[in-house]
């Protein structure tokens, strides 16, 4: 059984990363599950107070669906601002949030179903 987890874990490619942390994983941005009617998947950032200068960018992975997140450090006890950018074929709702100190913020994924 121990076999089969480490070569499902190794069959990850090297971008499918649920969850993205820096100042040892204080503040983080997520993707997981949701119930949210209609959506795929919510991206969760917890920001908490710690000092950063640097804007952070990456991507995060749930069940094959890769989102590029761009995280805007705000300086001091500005909010941060977390910004998705989807693959074709979904949403972002919002696509950008401000998410002030020691709060979290969500965006839903949500499938493009054209109008």
């Amino acid at each position: 059984m121990r076999w089969l987890a480490a070569a499902a874990f190794l069959a990850l490619p090297a971008s499918a990363e649920t969850t993205h942390g820096w100042a040892g994983g204080y503040s983080h941005i997520t993707i997981r599950p949701t119930t949210a009617p209609g959506a795929v998947a919510e991206v969760i950032f917890a920001n908490r107070t710690v000092h950063s200068d640097d804007d952070l960018t990456f991507s995060l992975t749930l069940d094959g669906l890769t989102v590029e997140v761009y995280a805007q450090v705000g300086r001091g006890l500005t909010p941060d601002r977390m910004t998705i950018t989807p693959p074709d074929g979904y949403l972002a709702i919002p696509a950008s949030l401000d998410v002030a100190e020691d709060d979290i913020g969500v965006i839903l994924i949500l499938p493009w179903l054209g109008f």
